[in-house]
């Protein structure tokens, strides 16, 4: 009908190609008896093998969906699945009993029949047939010998001689009606299966490309959910290195704070149209400086951006405090070129005050098991936040342990101890000058040089006043060392 689905049409065509196969035992068995002498269409082993074949499928019907309940959960098939997802299926454990029923049935074929080669070898294509779909090597040798036994079991019940075997010198086989009747009904068996096989493979292809579409469609949800999560993040989900549940983890973190000078006076003069086109942009240009970097994005909190460094990946702290403070520097360069080269008066007027710490907090999935976020907690997080209200426009102001991370690469000038809201104790903070390859060498308050036979690191930070005369009388009698005459 019109109106039947691919599935349904392949539940029933399933079903039939399975009773075509036993019709086919049933049609060579009769047309046999044309040759029989020894046995009589109303005889008792006429009508058994006759029931037993055309009641076969419906027994093995039943009998697939009793282990499909029974077995099909453990192997991942649902009690509901159809009768011919079920005789494609490669499981063993499911498929043997099945199969080897199969295997007796051919070999009661076959002795019913005295072993008359051209039905005996169709029967036992059929079943090699079907034992190539399991592409299980023991279990189609098993299957083999349990259709010859079965043959050879028959045969003597039936009172059948074996050496009548087709396979034998001066074996009987059968009238041409046989050979002429088996090879039509093995015929309209295989036209059967292949139309089957090309029914199969249009709804494999159907569902294939159903599939495809599927997988755009998830392809596409995923982009655009990824955007409402840190890139680190879903990339790690995706990978199957991130769990979605309440967890957290005291981690040591570089955490960056960025804030607009005036934004509350900026708000107030523009539209919330115009305010959302400047923040869009700002936030724009921002976040590709800190996927850059890589940096994960934490939040978006009005007009402040919270940013942090080594987690869910990590370079080491050291490494991550120097990227999180090249990433502070580039934003600084971007937004001076956005105020050179905009023609938005607003953007042009845009003034960020940054601040960046270094320290341990707990971060990880915080909230419920139905929403939660990805962010970071912590007195580390308070203080960046602190240093950022604490700077100047413009300005980078860092705590004391990024600084200790980051001085051997970054010029950075003392802003001494200073109190922050909100904080009891004074914080020793420091302002980011620049990298020192951008820095003259008289500024630098740290020099390392490295040669062989030569190691010179002269922090000036920790320099005593009263040790400066040591410190150049020692370089000084290097630089005679040097001077003396017979050196490679």
């Amino acid at each position: 009908m019109a109106s039947d689905t691919p599935i349904s049409f392949l539940q029933r065509f399933g079903q039939q190609r399975r009773i075509v196969a036993y019709l086919v035992f049933v049609v060579v068995f009769l047309i046999s008896l044309n040759d029989r002498t020894d046995i009589s269409l109303l005889s008792f082993k006429s009508i058994f093998f006759l029931t037993l074949m055309l009641a076969m499928p419906y027994l093995q019907f039943k009998l697939a969906n009793y282990l499909l309940k029974r077995h099909g959960k453990n192997h991942q098939i649902v009690a509901s699945t159809t009768y011919t997802e079920f005789d494609h299926s490669k499981n063993i454990q499911l498929m043997w009993p099945i199969v080897c029923i199969d295997a007796i049935c051919v070999g009661l074929a076959i002795g019913y029949l005295q072993f008359s080669l051209t039905p005996s070898m169709i029967f036992m294509v059929m079943l090699i047939v079907r034992l190539v779909e399991l592409n299980n090597l023991l279990f189609s040798i098993v299957s083999v010998l349990v259709c010859v036994l079965s043959a050879y079991i028959s045969a003597y019940v039936l009172g059948v001689n074996t050496h009548t075997f087709g396979f034998h010198e001066g074996a009987s086989d059968g009238s041409a009606l046989l050979r002429v009747g088996s090879i039509v009904c093995f015929a309209t068996y295989i036209i059967f299966a292949l139309n089957y096989a090309e029914k199969h493979v249009a709804v494999l292809k159907k569902k294939f490309i159903e599939s495809e579409k599927k997988n755009h469609q998830y392809i596409k949800m995923a982009n655009k959910i990824a955007r409402y999560a840190p890139s680190q993040v879903w990339q790690a989900i995706v990978n199957g290195t991130f769990e979605s549940r309440i967890y957290n983890k005291r981690k040591k973190l570089t955490i960056f704070f960025s804030d607009i000078e005036g934004f509350t006076e900026l708000s107030d003069r523009l539209s919330s149209d115009d305010l959302a086109a400047l923040l869009n942009t700002y936030f724009e240009k921002m976040s590709n400086i800190a996927r850059k970097y890589g940096g994960t994005i934490d939040k978006f909190v009005g007009d402040a951006l919270v940013i942090f460094f080594g987690d869910p990946t990590s370079s080491g702290t050291k490494n991550d405090a120097i990227a999180c403070i090249d990433m502070a520097i580039a934003m600084q360069q971007e937004m001076k070129r956005l105020r050179q080269k905009s023609n938005n008066s607003e953007l042009g007027q845009l003034h960020v005050r940054m601040g960046v710490t270094t320290g341990y907090c707990h971060v990880g999935n915080f909230g419920s098991a139905s929403r939660m976020s990805y962010t970071v907690i912590g007195r580390e997080a308070n203080l960046a936040a602190r240093l950022q209200a604490a700077a100047a426009p413009n300005e980078i102001l860092m705590s004391q342990e990024t600084y200790e991370q980051v001085r051997d690469q970054v010029n950075c000038i003392d802003q001494g101890e200073i109190m922050l809201r909100g904080i009891a104790q004074p914080v020793q903070a420091w302002q980011v000058a620049g990298r020192y390859e951008n820095v003259p060498t008289h500024q630098r308050r740290w020099s390392e040089y490295e040669l062989e036979g030569f190691n010179l690191q002269l922090d000036m930070d920790l320099v005593k006043s009263y040790d400066r005369d040591r410190i150049k009388r020692a370089l000084q009698h290097a630089i005679e060392n040097l001077d003396r005459p017979g050196l490679n």
